[in-house]
């Protein structure tokens, strides 16, 4: 599992920070032009080479001493929604959620370094809170005629999902892909219902990653736009979900031989129970 984590952490570093650089920051414009601050030029190519350095680091022998700083790195963004016009001023401003959508993922992805640097039970239940919260957030927000429309765009552009555009048409989609979220949210954070609950969070998951490859503004050329990043952190939030969820495990001596079979193994003097 550790591995699995690196793996996707050093990908999510080194396309967002390659992207940046290639397209010279036209991805972090969000943060750069429309916040109360002015940040210098050169702040976006810094960002970018920082999460390149971290990338390389998790690649090293020593990689738990860029996790401290990984996590300082993963959590910074959510700054953002305490002074940036990231609620929708149509629907009412909060809790209706636009463009800090992307914002509230960064509390489950901070699990991951946690739960490398050993912190399993703060990882656990810091990464349980941060699925619950984009899901019942989110699946509320597709109720809304702004959220429907967005998710149209992306529905249309899969050939996986454009029938359910045609049979149920953008708010039907919007709806079902709402009930779903929130269902999924709902047996998560049942105990007795978890595994139900992470798998529908992983189907959700794995459909909205995928549109990555077929949605045409996910990419400019081979690097990551605003809606890529966001469409990438999935992969992040299925690690997430695997890594805080209790899956069930093979167990040897639950299968026990019968006959000869369990009297060799059993011994000739000495049954074992």
């Amino acid at each position: 599992m550790a591995l699995l984590i690196r793996a996707v952490l050093v990908l999510f570093l080194t396309w967002q920070g390659l992207s940046t650089l290639m397209s010279k920051g036209m991805n972090l414009n969000f943060l750069m032009t429309r916040g109360p601050l002015m940040f210098p030029d050169w702040l976006p190519m810094g960002w970018a080479g920082l999460q390149l350095l971290l990338a390389i680091w998790l690649l090293t022998p020593r990689y738990r001493q860029a996790l401290w700083p990984l996590l300082l790195v993963l959590a910074a963004p959510m700054l953002a929604l305490f002074c940036y016009p990231v609620w929708m001023q149509s629907s009412g401003g909060f809790p209706a959620i636009g463009a800090g959508q992307t914002l509230i993922k960064q509390l489950a992805v901070c699990a991951l370094p946690l739960w490398l640097l050993g912190y399993r039970q703060q990882s656990k239940w810091l990464g349980m809170a941060g699925l619950a919260l984009v899901f019942v957030w989110l699946g509320a927000m597709n109720f809304t005629q702004a959220q429907a429309t967005d998710l149209a765009m992306l529905v249309q552009s899969s050939p996986l999902t454009r029938w359910l555009d045609t049979l149920l048409g953008s708010k039907g989609v919007a709806a079902l892909a709402g009930v779903w979220d929130l269902l999924a949210a709902a047996l998560f954070l049942i105990p007795a219902s978890r595994l139900w609950g992470a798998l529908a969070i992983s189907l959700a998951l794995l459909i909205k990653l995928h549109f990555l490859a077929t949605f045409d503004d996910a990419l400019m050329y081979c690097w990551l736009t605003v809606t890529g990043a966001d469409l990438l952190k999935s992969a992040l939030l299925l690690v997430v979900a695997w890594v805080v969820t209790p899956w069930p495990k093979a167990n040897g001596a639950s299968v026990r031989p019968i006959g000869p079979a369990r009297r060799r193994s059993e011994g000739p003097a000495t049954v074992l129970r």
